[in-house]
């Protein structure tokens, strides 16, 4: 199995494999903040939109956030927020 994806990925142009990285990277990022042990208790109310912006912003390395990561995200969150700026970087 892992074969035949390995050879289709042979055949894509480097650009789209570049931007399914990236997609990946940033759907991957955004479930793990959607996580319930992700977030603080008291920030139950942010919505998947802003998780989804603030992983799309730590892999673009932009910086910018819509929710304050200290007080939103438990400490497993901010390692998560640690790893994807990583990745992106």
């Amino acid at each position: 199995m892992f074969r035949q994806v390995f050879r289709s990925l042979k055949n894509v142009h480097p650009i789209r494999l570049t931007f399914l990285g990236y997609l990946s990277y940033v759907l991957l990022g955004w479930i793990a903040l959607c996580l319930p042990w992700s977030q603080q208790v008291a920030s139950a109310s942010t919505s998947a939109l802003d998780h989804f912006f603030t992983a799309t912003s730590a892999v673009s390395t932009t910086g910018l956030a819509t929710v304050s990561p200290g007080q939103t995200y438990s400490l497993l969150g901010q390692f998560f927020l640690l790893c994807m700026i990583q990745v992106g970087g």
